[in-house]
């Protein structure tokens, strides 16, 4: 029993540090994405961003000789966790083009939150009184910091919450996606995904493409390579253990 409750302690805390790195390297990928938005398309970062992150993640995979069932790619879990993707990071990039960077950071600081209320009633994972109270406060202070009731309520807010939202459907679909599929397949997965959603947004919004100088590919760079250990740290959490522990 002492060895059981030891291992247990030892793995929420491990959790927390892996959420702890991918909540900072996620706030670095956002001041970066930020800069490039004041001058590039939002399909074209999608792109980019999806690309960039698809072959990082195809190289390690193909490195440690990982194989791809097709089956399991075109799994039920996947296919929702391909939505959650493309919602969660399409709304967040124009939630970040649109608002204050503040806003949307504190704003999809709740996705822990959102994640273990879901592992809750889906999974129907145990979670105490204290992390229900901690659940409702925290998306309290979301109200409080979106403040529908007051003049200053902007609807672009909402662009955030949404952004929020699908992180967090990815993330508990990762826990239902097959076990023999490795964080680095699911990136890629992704990734994939990703780039070819901004390929639809571009052709939607009719934006075109634009050149890059020095400085925008620099800031991409830095964000593919921030938001690939994010992407890293997350599904190594999720697919680790159980995800109502994957916040406290």
């Amino acid at each position: 029993m002492k060895i059981r409750s030891k291992f247990n302690l030892s793995s929420n805390l491990y959790g927390c540090i892996w959420m702890v790195a991918a909540m900072a390297f996620f706030a670095v990928e956002d001041t970066l994405i930020k800069f490039v938005t004041s001058s590039v398309p939002i399909g074209q970062i999608l792109m980019m961003f999806g690309l960039g992150g698809a072959s990082i993640f195809f190289l390690i995979a193909l490195y440690n000789n990982e194989k791809i069932s097709l089956g399991d790619m075109l799994s039920l879990p996947m296919y929702i966790r391909v939505i959650f993707e493309i919602i969660g990071r399409l709304f967040y990039v124009l939630a970040i083009s649109l608002i204050p960077l503040s806003t949307a950071t504190v704003i999809i600081q709740a996705t822990p939150i959102v994640v273990v209320a879901g592992a809750a009633i889906i999974f129907g994972e145990k979670v105490g009184w204290r992390r229900w109270t901690a659940i409702l406060l925290g998306l309290f202070g979301v109200v409080v910091i979106i403040q529908p009731a007051t003049e200053s309520f902007s609807f672009l807010s909402i662009l955030a919450l949404i952004g929020m939202i699908g992180f967090a459907g990815r993330d508990l679909a990762s826990r239902a996606a097959p076990a023999n599929l490795s964080v680095f397949i699911l990136g890629l997965h992704g990734f994939i995904a990703l780039a070819f959603s901004g390929l639809i947004y571009s052709l939607w919004d009719n934006s075109g493409l634009f050149m890059l100088d020095i400085k925008i590919i620099s800031f991409m760079f830095g964000a593919v390579i921030f938001g690939g250990c994010v992407h890293l740290f997350n599904e190594s959490n999720a697919n680790r253990r159980s995800v109502s522990g994957h916040t406290f």
